[in-house]
């Protein structure tokens, strides 16, 4: 028998390592099998244009060389050997745009009736949006991807021969078999016996996962949920002159700071004074246990010292100094002494308001017997249950303007245990209460003292704070009809300040040799700073003018921390603006206040005194609208008398050029006179009739002078507009603001009218935006995009009727831009006026306003424009009053003899004009606008149908279609607006146009299209005052690009303006020279459009052969071709 040979252990590991070993070279020669069947199909569909390269279509290729179904794990592992030269990934087929783009300079981008991908199925449902996964080869060049938007600015696809695909494959087949070896090379000398499982192992990490879309508030609360709060501002972060040199180290720095835009502003310590009476000791101790306050400052001590003595007090400290115990203190004391005494505080938002009302309400926490005082918001979230019980119980309401206006004084008589016993309003931040909007509140406060008064109050006093008024006393005068002498100023600050660093930060150009070529965006440029702030665990707040920045900011700081591989603290940083629901604004409020958040990004709705906690830097990206801004936003920062940044992000914009080449002008705390405008007819006529309404004003009008204004002023409005009634012998409203006059007098122009934008992702239906209805055209369309916490949303369906936008999350890295334009035309001419030095007429009269939305671009980051799509969205229209002035050609003849922009000098003579306002009629810088000239339109190089006519235009921005009465101001007043802009242009020591002159924060076109001497010579002309031509520099202004294209025709061609039927004409004056009469219709040769000469003002003629009309005109140097029927040229 024979006997079975057994192999020992050692030669029964060696055969399992050979057969290992056998499995995987053939394991290995299956991958690269797939790899050359994926390679050769790619590369032949490569060169389609439509096509995009999916797991599902690639797959079938090398599944019938393996005989086997493809997996997903099989492509991973191609990716783990050659992770540089594949993309294999999930992406949104919303990604990817699939037809060319067709533009020509003739007729512009040609858009598409309907977009790419279709929105609903054929039976009108919401079709789902798919994630694709995709595998593409990209030899080592992300540009080369399809899912990449830089490569769908390409119109033509690269075409391959049969040679050059061949060539293709071999090389990426040469660069996979060496990978391979090179993998197997290493596990041998790193002692791997099972290179196959390791393999396997290494592609895990690149197995492709479809996007789950989480809701940012709930990634906010899952990421703070482990945050805790520094209680000390700073700790653990580096003082700020190392984070600045940190900055100037960083690899993105390229000199952006000017060599004079660095300031430090030294440190000032703590000073303390004592009450002069005794407050009880419950409030001591709740001072004490609540915020550890057992002394105050000076400001405060001498503020309440004030307030106990019955003064009234103003206090002008600077921002965060601890304003708000000024008015806590006094109010809970009285209350303590008399329960029978209430308190009003007044904010100008709500979010400062609810912010007010938790602090309070924590110091009250801690006194016994205190803790039952009902210390309520009463505002229009307030709910309708809840208003009986506050008015009969309330002893502090914390409310704003707008309440005191349409509730508690038309409906006065429900508040009467309240008002009865009123002893203080106080209204923060009174800076906020400027221009128009601040002449309503003033009327509004004078209503209130005189309705007290009614129900027997004569003990009313006032309190206010602000860090950033000029005048304090004057303006609170103003505010409240007080007598100034009544008024006491607190203003020397005793509270300690940290040093402040403040930086102005210049973008570098994107070519040194090249200025025109501009710099580098400023929103990418703010994101690197704050996640660099981030990493050096600096706590900020970074301001954005308006809403699409803050999102556009958000949207870049997102995409720089996914390329970081840090998306783990995005849940930490979130923007914050209006238009978020309301739920989400406290959600993320709360966040702030308990210091969960590294940063937030903020319109200036954070701006005001919110206890949003510690934070260590502002940055600010581009400039907040005035200095006054800036200021109150910088001083947001070093709140716990740490060390603090101000750092000022400059857009391309003149104006923050401006401050960028002037950085000292940045530090100067020169603000503006804030003047109320009580020559306002209109708005003194709206509160009479409100005032008429709460109580009849009295026949004598004398006992009504104390509370409004001078007895001849008042008699003109009341006689005049409202009814007296004969039972009575008082006046009463007009019938036309019954039933409740106040719902009749808007205070602020904001819309009530909202649209619901409605997230969908995952079936959620839940509200994260209310849109107002005036800017539904910008941004709410079929298929746009809208960015809301910086993540990208489609909008799925708009549905204007019902007032609601569904829309739902993309993974999309393109954004969408509206194409719109704006005109503003004269409609009805009311007034006809002449200047004093001139005849050239001055109109006013009846505007209109139209917005029109016809299309939208979709743009990458970089603002290439990858597709363009029509849209029908109905014209915005709105009527106001306003004042034009038709310029004469004799202006546009000169502007073309020096070579300027005529659109340039109308848009930049506009805004002069707008700029010296508020110097003659107290109006605000968003109070007046005017049509603004688009550089898209203005440096185009293509001929656009619509012209506009060269005409100076201001309108009223607010108030409706009857107008606020600025620009009836205006006009009345226009011959020294335009002298003063004119000498200001003149004196002005810029080159072509700065904020001092002529340029403006609040222009919606950023004062792109802007040219000072252009704008002189209009002015100069207008007025008629004599010019040296040859003083002024000649064009083309070296601040604009080339302007190739005519975009503005003389008034005339534009047809007359209809008269009113109660037209005032204000002046009459004899003609400089006489009206020559009309020729006969025979004698007249045409020279263009609505322009015609006499046969005897033109010189000889003779017939030409292509049937043209040649005219030279006397003196002039342009030829006018106009083709006719007449067969006959005229020639000079």
């Amino acid at each position: 028998m024979s006997k079975r040979l057994v192999p020992s252990d050692s030669g029964q590991q060696e055969n399992q390592k050979r057969q290992k070993s056998d499995d995987s070279s053939d394991k290995f020669q299956e991958l690269k099998t797939i790899h050359f069947r994926l390679c050769s199909y790619f590369t032949f569909l490569s060169s389609r244009k439509h096509v995009i390269t999916t797991f599902e279509l690639l797959k079938v290729a090398p599944e019938k060389a393996i005989k086997r179904k493809l997996q997903i794990l099989d492509l991973a592992r191609i990716k783990a050997l050659i992770p540089d030269d594949v993309v294999y990934d999930y992406f949104d087929e919303n990604q990817f745009v699939l037809e060319d783009k067709h533009f020509s300079w003739k007729n512009g981008f040609e858009q598409k009736d309907n977009d790419i991908f279709e929105l609903k199925d054929e039976f009108g449902n919401v079709k789902p949006f798919k994630q694709l996964l995709i595998f593409e080869f990209i030899d080592g060049d992300l540009k080369k991807s399809k899912t990449n938007t830089a490569f769908k600015t390409e119109i033509r696809v690269p075409q391959y021969s049969p040679s050059s695909v061949k060539k293709l494959i071999l090389k990426r087949t040469q660069k996979f078999n060496g990978a391979i070896s090179s993998f197997l090379a290493s596990c041998t000398e790193n002692g791997i016996s099972d290179p196959w499982a390791k393999l396997t192992n290494d592609a895990q990490k690149y197995i492709p996962h479809k996007i789950d879309f989480i809701d940012p508030m709930q990634e906010m609360e899952k990421s703070t949920i482990n945050a805790q709060r520094n209680e000390e501002s700073g700790a653990g972060r580096p003082t700020m002159g190392c984070v600045i040199q940190r900055l100037k180290h960083a690899t993105f720095y390229r000199d952006q700071i000017p060599s004079n835009g660095e300031f430090f502003l030294t440190p000032r310590s703590a000073e303390y004074r004592d009450l002069d009476f005794e407050l009880s000791p419950k409030l001591k101790e709740a001072l004490e246990s609540s915020d550890k306050i057992t002394k105050f400052y000076t400001h405060q001590a001498d503020a309440m010292n004030m307030i106990h003595q019955g003064k009234n007090v103003i206090v002008s400290t600077s921002t965060s100094s601890g304003k708000s115990l000024i008015y806590q203190v006094p109010v809970l004391d009285a209350i303590e002494k008399d329960r029978y005494v209430t308190a009003m505080y007044i904010f100008p938002t709500k979010a400062l308001a609810q912010d007010q009302k938790r602090s309070l309400k924590d110091l009250l926490k801690m006194m016994p017997g205190m803790t039952n005082l009902v210390v309520e918001t009463y505002d229009g979230d307030t709910a309708k249950e809840d208003r009986k019980y506050i008015r009969q119980n309330a002893s502090i309401i914390f409310t704003n303007p707008d309440m005191v206006h349409t509730s508690i004084l038309p409906g006065h008589q429900y508040w009467q245990r309240f008002l009865r016993n009123l002893r203080y309003v106080m209204i923060d931040e009174l800076h906020m209460y400027k221009g128009l909007f601040g002449s309503h509140v003033a009327l509004i406060m004078r209503r209130l003292r005189r309705i007290c008064a009614l129900h027997g109050n004569d003990k009313l006093h006032f309190i206010s704070c602000s860090a950033t008024l000029k005048d304090p006393v004057t303006h609170m005068h103003d505010i409240f009809g007080i007598p100034c002498e009544d008024i006491v100023h607190v203003k020397k600050d005793g509270s300690p300040s940290g040093g402040k660093h403040l930086i102005a930060w210049n973008p570098p150009l994107i070519d040194a040799r090249d200025p025109i070529s501009g710099r580098i965006n400023f929103i990418s440029e703010s994101a690197r700073i704050v996640i660099e702030l981030i990493k050096n665990n600096v706590r900020t707040i970074v301001f954005c003018v308006v809403r699409k920045t803050v999102e556009l900011v958000m949207k870049e700081i997102r995409r720089m921390l996914k390329a970081q591989d840090k998306t783990g603290i995005l849940g930490q940083i979130m923007s914050y603006r209006g238009g978020y629901s309301a739920s989400d604004r406290h959600k993320i409020e709360r966040q702030m206040f308990h210091g969960n958040l590294k940063a937030i990004i903020s319109t200036n709705a954070l701006e005001l005194g919110i206890d949003i906690g510690s934070l260590d830097a502002v940055v600010m990206c581009g400039f907040p609208i005035s200095i006054a801004n800036f200021h109150q936003q910088s001083g947001r920062a070093g709140r716990r008398n740490k060390d603090s940044l101000t750092l000022f992000v400059a857009a391309d914009d003149p104006v923050s050029q401006h401050y960028m080449a002037h950085p000292k002008e940045l530090i100067k705390a020169d603000y503006p006179d804030l003047a109320l405008d009580f020559e306002n007819v209109l708005v003194l006529e709206g509160h009479l009739q409100c005032a008429a309404f709460e109580t009849p004003l009295a026949k004598d009008l004398k006992l009504e002078e104390p509370f409004f204004c001078d007895y001849k002023k008042l008699e003109n409005v009341v006689k005049r507009r409202l009814v007296l009634d004969p039972s009575d012998n008082c006046y009463h409203p007009n019938s036309r603001y019954l039933p409740w006059p106040s719902a009749k007098v808007s205070i602020r122009a904001i819309e009530e009218d909202s649209f619901a934008v409605v997230d969908m992702t995952n079936g959620r239906n839940v509200i994260i935006e209310e849109v107002e209805a005036s800017r539904t055209t910008y941004t709410l369309y079929d298929g746009g995009i809208i960015i809301h916490q910086g993540l990208p949303y489609i909008i799925r369906e708009f549905n204007p009727e019902e007032r609601y936008a569904k829309v739902e999350r993309v993974n999309v890295d393109w954004t969408t831009s509206q194409r719109d334009y704006t005109d503003v035309d004269p409609l009805v001419i009311d007034k006809i006026r002449s200047l004093n030095s001139n005849d050239v007429p001055i109109y006013f009269g009846t505007v209109q306003t139209t917005m029109i939305v016809f299309g939208y671009f979709k743009m990458d980051r970089r603002n290439q424009i990858l597709d363009a799509v029509e849209v029908h969205n109905p014209p915005v229209k709105y009527k106001s009053k306003g004042l034009w002035i038709d310029i004469p050609k004799k202006a546009l003849d000169y502007i073309r003899l020096k070579g300027l922009s005529a659109p340039a000098g109308i848009h930049a003579a506009q805004h002069a004009v707008i700029n010296m306002l508020p110097l003659f009629i107290l109006s605000g810088l968003d109070e007046i606008r005017t049509e603004c000239k688009a550089p898209e339109k203005e440096f185009g190089h293509r001929e656009n149908k619509r012209k506009r006519p060269a005409r100076l235009i201001i309108f009223d921005s607010k108030g409706g279609q009857f107008g606020s009465g600025l620009s009836t101001k205006a006009f009345d007043n226009i011959d020294i607006i335009l002298e003063q802009a004119l000498k200001t242009l003149l004196e002005c020591d810029c080159e072509w146009g700065c904020p001092k002159c002529c340029a403006a924060a609040n222009c919606k076109e950023n004062s792109l299209v802007l040219s000072k001497y252009a704008a002189i010579i209009i002015l100069a002309i207008i007025i008629g005052r004599p010019i040296d031509l040859g003083s002024l520099p000649n064009g083309p202004e070296p601040n604009m690009p080339e302007i190739t294209i005519e975009t503005i025709r003389p008034a005339n061609e534009f047809g007359m303006v209809v008269l009113s039927d109660d037209l005032e004409i204000i002046d009459e004056k004899k003609a400089t020279n006489r009206l020559k009469p009309l020729p006969k219709l025979e004698e007249v040769v045409y020279l263009g459009r609505n322009n015609r000469k006499p046969d005897d003002e033109l010189n000889t003629f003779k017939k030409e052969p292509d049937g043209e009309i040649i005219v030279k005109q006397e003196g002039d140097d342009n030829i006018f071709i106009k083709t006719e029927e007449r067969d006959i040229v005229l020639e000079k």
